[in-house]
């Protein structure tokens, strides 16, 4: 059997600094392009786990949906958690520092645009955690399908954005990406 690697069905997210590297072998990254690679880091970590439960739900056997559940609460918290964190500390962090207000505001329409579809996954998940007769791999797939682009869309718009804080120098934003390390480590689960 060929092994099956989750980088589909959503694709994963180059890093600035891949890119950058394969432009040129003395490329290296400013701090714009250091923090947004972390970040394309984080949601490929988001993807992957996407992906591995899109790809496994339609074989999980019966004895292990009730670990395979727990599997995808445990991603769904990830989200969440990322999401929560973004909006509550770093894009205010980054309007502060940057000194333009709402500077983040289209990654925070981008996150309201998939949470219905999460969400409805999200109470699927704690239904089958309660009652894991409920499960459908099939459903899984079509409630991911129902919010997956439109997430995946944003975890890969966001690396641009963060990139694009070149425009207000290094100076000036100086204190996002010590910050943005402080605030990883405050928010790990």
């Amino acid at each position: 059997m060929a092994n099956v690697y989750a980088d589909h069905p959503f694709p994963l997210i180059a890093s600035p600094a891949y890119e950058g590297k394969k432009l040129s072998k003395a490329f290296e990254p400013d701090m714009f392009e250091r923090v947004a690679g972390e970040m394309a880091c984080v949601h490929n970590m988001i993807v992957r786990g996407l992906n591995s439960i899109h790809l496994q739900a339609p074989n999980v056997p019966l004895l292990e949906v009730p670990a395979f559940i727990q599997y995808s609460l445990i991603w769904y918290k990830l989200v969440h958690l990322h999401h929560s964190c973004e909006e509550s500390d770093f894009f205010p962090l980054i309007e502060t520092i940057s000194g333009e207000t709402g500077i983040m505001s289209g990654n925070v329409e981008q996150h309201h645009a998939f949470q219905e579809g999460l969400a409805t996954f999200h109470l699927y998940l704690k239904e089958c955690a309660n009652d894991p007769t409920q499960f459908s791999g099939n459903r899984i797939v079509s409630l991911i399908d129902s919010f997956g682009r439109v997430l995946v869309q944003h975890l890969t718009e966001e690396i641009p954005t963060i990139v694009g804080l070149q425009s207000f120098g290094a100076q000036k934003m100086g204190r996002m990406e010590n910050r943005f390390a402080e605030d990883g480590k405050k928010n790990m689960v």
